[in-house]
């Protein structure tokens, strides 16, 4: 009887010492899916904070180059910043690829508001850039660079600048904190894994032990 009785004390640990072994597998496999998530979010922030910045420098560097073309083509006449405008404004469209981009980025209800206003902002320099190219056209180059050079185009010029740096510098913010967040993540869940493996390796130490101990001694004697 007391045999009987040590023998389903015995079987009630080993079941226990198994039973807790598959329950810290299964959490180790599901923190192991944590981690390798966490590392493809990863890579999708990086690559998102990349295409993005970029797509957003592009757009800067584009509106900036069609005002200097525009203003050193009312300057000077060359016709070749005339027709490079034309080029980049009607065939390249880098300026329009660079939105859609954005448009397919992400972007936050804030952010997608400040690049809509940027737009609004780009759109308004238009009229005075074809304003100042029909003055050369006419053979107004006064009337041109009175235009290209006014206090009105030179202050949407400043404004256009301001927010494209501003909503980079708040794309870049948000997506740090983004990554931040990730990396924690990543690191908790790998801590996390290492406990569970090192659990594991216990409990088999402590499995083999008792059977060593318990299962093994009795059928020696």
């Amino acid at each position: 009887m007391k045999e009987n009785k040590n023998q389903m004390g015995q079987a009630a640990r080993m079941d226990a010492l198994v039973k807790e072994t598959i329950v810290v597998v299964i959490v180790g496999v599901v923190l192991l899916i944590t981690s390798m998530v966490s590392n493809f979010l990863m890579s999708s922030t990086l690559r998102t904070q990349v295409d993005t910045t970029k797509a957003l420098e592009q757009y800067k560097i584009i509106s900036k180059t069609f005002t200097i073309d525009a203003q050193t083509y009312v300057i000077t006449g060359d016709e070749h910043y005339y027709d490079a405008y034309i080029e980049e404004s009607e065939v390249t469209k880098t300026r329009d690829k660079a939105v859609k981009i954005l448009n397919n980025s992400g972007l936050t209800a804030n952010e997608m508001a400040k690049f809509k206003t940027l737009q609004e902002v780009d759109d308004a320099m238009l009229p005075y850039e074809t304003e100042a190219f029909d003055a050369m056209n006419a053979g107004n180059q006064k009337k041109a660079q009175d235009t290209i050079f006014g206090d009105e185009y030179l202050a949407l010029v400043e404004e256009s600048s301001l927010l494209v740096t501003d909503l980079i510098e708040t794309i870049e913010h948000r997506l740090e904190a983004k990554e931040t967040t990730v990396t924690i993540l990543q690191a908790v869940a790998q801590i996390l894994f290492v406990c569970a493996v090192v659990y594991v390796l216990i409990n088999l130490l402590r499995t083999i032990r008792f059977a060593k101990k318990e299962l093994l001694k009795p059928i020696i004697k």
